[in-house]
């Protein structure tokens, strides 16, 4: 399995011919990151040097930015519980924070995010990510700052 990227005019490859072993998961830390479509898509998940916050969300956790090649980062400012139906503290907080643009991130389908990100968007300056992933029954807002 393989899985490359071009970036910055350099070509980054990771590969793995063993079968991939259980990930690493750990509670959201200051920092969370997204990867490469390639690095999933080729199951090469354990390759990435940090741990999942879930098994099956493809979102890393860190404490601190890294310079990867396969990464986004984004700092992780809150977490909130949402309520599809009722988003109003999430609403506040973004009032509260100068939210601006508004952009969703979701896995497996936990909200539609192109109406979301109307309903959430701000008057202010400060562009937000919003992760919202669905723990168990419960869906779970992450407010990130992408880096």
């Amino acid at each position: 399995r393989h899985a490359t990227v071009l970036r910055r005019g350099q070509t980054h490859t990771l590969a793995d011919h063993a079968p991939p072993p259980p990930p690493a998961i750990a509670p959201a830390d200051r920092f969370l990151f997204t990867v490469d479509p390639a690095v999933e898509r080729a199951r090469l998940l354990h390759r990435i040097p940090l741990p999942l916050v879930h098994p099956q969300l493809g979102l890393f956790t860190g404490p601190q930015p890294l310079d990867h090649p396969f990464l986004t980062p984004f700092r992780l400012l809150a977490e909130l519980p949402f309520h599809p139906q009722n988003p109003r503290k999430l609403k506040a907080w973004l009032r509260d924070h100068d939210a601006g643009l508004v952009e969703i991130k979701t896995r497996g389908k936990a909200v539609n995010p192109d109406p979301l990100q109307t309903q959430l968007r701000g008057p202010g300056q400060t562009p937000y990510t919003l992760f919202i992933l669905r723990w168990d029954r419960a869906l779970r807002a992450h407010i990130t700052q992408r880096l």
